[in-house]
């Protein structure tokens, strides 16, 4: 990224052309997926820089399956998200989301605590999200919720009996226009 290395070395001259609020968002832009978080020592403070570096190492964490490692890192940042509330809850809805609906393999004496943060971490974005129009946040943590209790035969005791086969209506939950059919599957 030549432009980007141009653009962060002379960061002071195009504030100076921009303004600081424009660069910064340029800077938190082209930040915002870093895998190396030695780039943000490189670069020069900015408004978010301190998130982005969070938020990162987290996404790192996770993706080299270290989870208890990144649920302390989410943790700080849930329980002080500041001004980036809804970037944390994106985030957070995105990790959660992303693990329930793809199925990722993880290493076995991880699935049960793993499982269990990202549904805290979903329904944190659910109760969170300032967004309140963004429904599928919402959606998604009761879908979430509802394969969860599906998958549960103890959970059968505290459920009506057509909880797992609805005998009227809909047979599934779904936002999904009924007109609109369901995507074939490969």
């Amino acid at each position: 990224m030549v432009w980007f290395t141009a653009f962060s070395t002379h960061v002071d001259k195009y504030t100076k052309i921009h303004g600081k609020e424009e660069v910064d968002k340029k800077l938190y832009s082209s930040l915002n997926y870093c895998p190396d978080l030695n780039e943000f020592s490189l670069i020069p403070d900015f408004k978010g820089k301190d998130f982005l570096i969070k938020k990162n190492k987290a996404d790192l964490l996770i993706r080299s399956k270290k989870y208890k490692e990144a649920d302390v890192v989410i943790n700080e940042m849930m329980s002080n998200p500041g001004e980036f509330k809804q970037e944390v809850c994106d985030f957070l809805y995105f990790t959660g989301r992303y693990t329930f609906m793809s199925k990722v393999s993880m290493p076995v004496n991880y699935q049960d605590f793993w499982t269990k943060k990202c549904l805290s971490y979903v329904q944190y974005a659910a109760y969170n999200l300032p967004d309140r129009e963004n429904v599928q946040v919402i959606f998604s943590y009761a879908a979430i919720l509802d394969g969860i209790l599906k998958q549960m035969p103890e959970a059968a005791k505290y459920l009506p009996e057509d909880f797992l086969a609805p005998l009227h209506g809909v047979k599934e939950f779904s936002i999904r226009p009924t007109e609109l059919k369901q995507k074939p599957s490969k």
